[in-house]
């Protein structure tokens, strides 16, 4: 959503600054709070930066400009209509496209697609991790009868989605204009008899497409039930097992006394129940609560990550808006005494590349840094750790030395 190697470079040097002189700057930011939060954040800036530069590298975007490093692939005719010359451009988008009348409808569907798997990418490994989870803490019910439908309902659906979207990217069609994917997915849940839309794969038929849709879709609506009942009917008849009574001899009276096999038993052979097995209607509906939650979440997370294309759509023009009322407004007024006096002698220029590139600073770096960053912070904590994360554990209190001593001393003056 920062996708703009200019201002990814100066995020990276700045963010590097940071790391090189944190002992200088330690003090600095011990007395100043604002200045503090951005000095602890150095090591994030860094990450942002780098993650900032590669992505304006891949949509070939500098200050709102673009740069022609491998040869555009593209040539342009008289009537200014670009032709395909079969030579695609090595990394990035083409630089031909910039300036183009058609350019922000070819970036609204690469970053929109882009956004669609990278969040597929993100929450797949989320639930990989919660795979993972259940492994080491041994319920493998659970990763047969939970981990399996969910990563079956997200694969089946969206996932299927991204499968498609790189099959066209990678497929030559005739007329430059490849099946529309939208329609393809609609028609994938309400009128799965049958491929309404051009395929994207096999046959012009589509029957090889249909076939495959409808197998996905098997699996999905199966998925559902088996996450619904699956994990609660598992744990009703494990207690009723656990609840199973035994007898066992009193010494004293010689009477039979039955215990369930859940209670601790006193040297009085008084008993007393650990703890009260939870009702399978209780069960039921936290199931249904967490079946209907991750469903809907299958749709409205991957939703959620368009917001990558969104931000990055708006930083893009708001750079392009900035540069064109400062710079290219400038470098293009054909007043011969502007030319003269402002432009040839370089006064002007210099007093209009301190406007541009204040503003740069102040809006594109920091306020749309700060955007990017709690944007980013919400994809991480609701659509990623939620997969896998449930925070019903231990309590999180991470190793710091200086903490420690300050407590045993704390103790020290205390006794």
């Amino acid at each position: 959503m920062f996708g703009d190697w200019g201002h990814g470079l100066i995020l990276t040097t700045f963010a590097i600054s940071l790391c090189a002189f944190e002992k200088r700057l330690q003090k600095t930011a011990d007395e100043s709070e604002l200045f503090n939060m951005i000095f602890h954040g150095r090591y994030v800036l860094l990450l942002m930066g780098l993650f900032s530069t590669f992505t304006g590298l891949i949509y070939n975007d500098v200050f709102g400009l673009t740069i022609d490093l491998f040869g555009t692939g593209y040539t342009f005719g008289a009537g200014r209509t670009g032709e395909f010359s079969d030579r695609t451009y090595p990394f990035g988008v083409d630089p031909a496209w910039y300036g183009t009348s058609n350019k922000l409808l070819f970036y609204n569907s690469l970053k929109m697609k882009m956004s669609i798997i990278l969040g597929i990418f993100q929450m797949s490994l989320g639930v990989l991790l919660a795979g993972c989870n259940m492994i080491y803490f041994g319920h493998y019910f659970d990763l047969i009868f939970e981990f399996i439908p969910e990563l079956l309902m997200l694969w089946c659906t969206f996932g299927y989605m991204s499968i498609l979207i790189i099959i066209k990217w990678c497929t030559r069609w005739p007329n430059g204009n490849g099946p529309s994917i939208l329609p393809t997915m609609t028609d994938f849940f309400l009128h799965f008899w049958k491929v309404e839309q051009a395929p994207v794969f096999g046959t012009a038929q589509g029957k090889q497409q249909q076939i495959v849709q409808q197998i996905l879709l098997a699996f999905f609506v199966i998925s559902v039930p088996i996450l619904l009942l699956g994990k609660p009917i598992y744990e009703h008849n494990k207690n009723r097992v656990r609840d199973v009574h035994v007898p066992l001899h009193d010494d004293d009276d010689d009477e039979n006394e039955e215990y369930q096999l859940n209670i601790e038993h006193s040297d009085s052979h008084q008993s007393k129940p650990v703890s009260e097995p939870e009702p399978f209607s209780e069960r039921m509906i936290k199931q249904l609560i967490h079946t209907i939650e991750y469903t809907l979440n299958v749709v409205s997370n991957t939703a959620s990550y368009l917001r990558l294309w969104a931000l990055s759509l708006a930083h893009a023009q708001l750079s392009e808006v900035f540069w064109d009322m400062t710079m290219k407004l400038l470098l293009t007024i054909k007043t011969p005494w502007v030319n003269t006096v402002l432009v040839e002698s370089g006064i002007g220029v210099a007093l209009m590349w301190v406007v541009w590139f204040s503003l740069t600073i102040f809006v594109l770096l920091l306020m749309e840094s700060l955007s990017a960053f709690l944007h980013a912070l919400r994809l991480h904590w609701v659509e990623f750790q939620s997969k896998f994360y449930s925070g019903d554990g231990n309590l999180f209190r991470p190793f710091h030395i200086d903490s420690i001593i300050k407590e045993a001393k704390a103790e020290e003056s205390r006794e």
